[in-house]
């Protein structure tokens, strides 16, 4: 039966994922950018559990309820972070497990308390996942140190999905079935993100990934999926409202990667942009080759030349960014260059080197946050690895760092002993309120995602600088000087 089990619990979130992807479902979906009438069809609302329970959340609703692109239409759209894309709070999953009879006795018979972690360990990406891993490492050694779950020590039992969808769900089968995992940290990208946490779904097993940024991961609303930094929309979102709000600029082109990743933030900036009546000027998808150099570049970069944008938002890692931001600056294309967090890294800084100087990136880890814990984040890695901890370093120990308040508070509740399972794991992780992480504040919505608030970096000097309100003035008068040729 148990063989059964596996098999079931690989191959049916295996084929809804691929069907998901491949159909390339964006929920809640687009709708035409015209006027707000336009805009307000067709309508959607959450049906609860209260008011229809049964297996079918999503029901039509015509010409009733809130539409999900309504505060789309509001001049707050970047403030949009207390009911994400308009579902009502009653979306709450599974009444956290209430009065289930199994749910209040211990399952676990471990010796140590296994938490898996899975991403790419291998190839190209694994610098990303890497990092993530030492990150949430260094989290278990603490929470050792503190004396682990009742005495209990803290294990992370770690599988390579190698960015490789069909592997991932492999992979999470094995940390379920074989491993036995309380929890599981990943994956890296967000396809394989969207197999494992259908795998989770099936198996009941929390799953937290720390980089995958695609919103629909925490969309579908799978009770057992969390997410622990701002997704794509979100920085997008943020990225919209600092070109055309704070800045004033009009006249942007897009390059993003030709992936999920690249499209979802880029198509949130799109929106935005049409919306305020400033359509992104040009929009073009890249590829990266192994041995890509920046003169590949130059087809796409003399259509965006052409059109002398004020501002070029690249949405993709910092390979194929540093590629693109040397050869625009070696064609003379002087515009602000924007880039997403998969820009956020010390090597991109590097392998750019001054070309580098004066772009814009979201900042999901502001490692000058001034908090005792991510002092103490940043001496002890850097005591640990030799090196000072990047963006997915600190997620990775938040993520660590949350789901091990969950197990210690999961095996004590109201001065009960409740002992030890997944169902308890999980909804004491639904429960994290204000957790003080190395990134900031740690809370989950009741999508189980992060809606923390975006905030932007500016490289200077070899190093990401915070863009603080002094640095936007000055980038302000900067963009303003070029555009007048002054």
């Amino acid at each position: 039966m148990k063989t059964f089990d596996r098999i079931g619990a690989m191959l049916g979130p295996l084929l809804l994922a691929v069907l998901v992807l491949a159909c390339g479902c964006n929920c809640p979906r687009e709708a035409p950018a015209t006027s707000g009438a336009a805009l307000a069809a067709p309508l959607l609302t959450y049906v609860g559990p209260e008011e229809k329970p049964g297996p079918t959340a999503w029901q039509p609703v015509p010409n009733a309820g809130q539409s999900v692109l309504e505060p789309y239409l509001s001049q707050a759209f970047y403030q949009y972070d207390k009911e994400p894309y308009g579902l009502p709070v009653t979306t709450k999953p599974y009444g956290n497990f209430v009065d289930r009879i199994q749910y209040e006795k211990s399952e676990y018979k471990g010796e140590t308390v296994r938490i898996g972690f899975i991403g790419c360990l291998s190839g190209p990406a694994q610098d990303y996942s890497g990092n993530m891993l030492k990150g949430a490492t260094l989290a278990m050694e603490e929470l050792n140190a503190q004396g682990g779950y009742q005495g209990m020590p803290f294990e992370l039992i770690t599988r390579d999905d190698k960015a490789v969808m069909g592997v991932d769900g492999h992979m999470m089968v094995e940390l379920i079935f074989d491993e036995e995992v309380l929890g599981i940290l990943g994956s890296m990208s967000s396809d394989t993100t969207h197999v494992g946490i259908r795998v989770a779904l099936k198996s009941e097993v929390v799953q937290m990934t720390s980089i995958s940024t695609d919103p629909t991961i925490s969309q579908i609303i799978i009770p057992w999926a969390f997410r622990i930094l701002a997704d794509d929309w979100s920085q997008g979102r943020a990225m919209a409202k600092l070109i055309y709000k704070d800045l004033g600029l009009t006249r942007v082109a897009i390059i993003e990667r030709n992936n999920r990743y690249g499209r979802m933030g880029s198509m949130e900036i799109a929106r935005v942009a049409q919306r305020l009546g400033h359509p992104v000027t040009v929009k073009l998808k890249i590829d990266l080759a192994a041995d890509a150099k920046p003169e590949d570049y130059i087809p796409q970069l003399r259509i965006v030349k052409d059109y002398d944008p004020e501002a070029i938002v690249i949405w993709g890692m910092y390979k194929e960014a540093s590629l693109v931001t040397r050869q625009a600056r070696a064609m003379g294309i002087d515009a602000v260059i924007f880039g997403a967090d998969g820009l956020v890294s010390q090597t991109y800084i590097d392998i750019t080197g001054q070309d580098s100087e004066g772009v814009v990136v979201t900042f999901p880890y502001n490692h000058y946050r001034d908090s005792g814990v991510n002092k103490d984040f940043i001496a002890n890695y850097t005591k640990k690895y030799g090196k000072a901890p990047d963006s997915f370093s600190a997620h990775g120990y938040d993520a660590m760092l949350a789901m091990g308040r969950a197990v210690l508070n999961s095996g004590n509740k109201n001065g009960k002993e409740k002992g030890l399972n997944r169902a308890l794991v999980r909804d004491e992780l639904a429960r994290v309120k204000d957790l003080e992480g190395a990134t900031g504040l740690i809370s989950f919505d009741h999508t189980g995602n992060d809606m923390r608030i975006v905030e932007f970096a500016v490289i200077e000097e070899g190093q990401f600088k915070f863009l603080d309100q002094a640095r936007i003035d000055a980038l302000r008068i900067q963009t303003h000087a070029r555009a007048h040729g002054l």
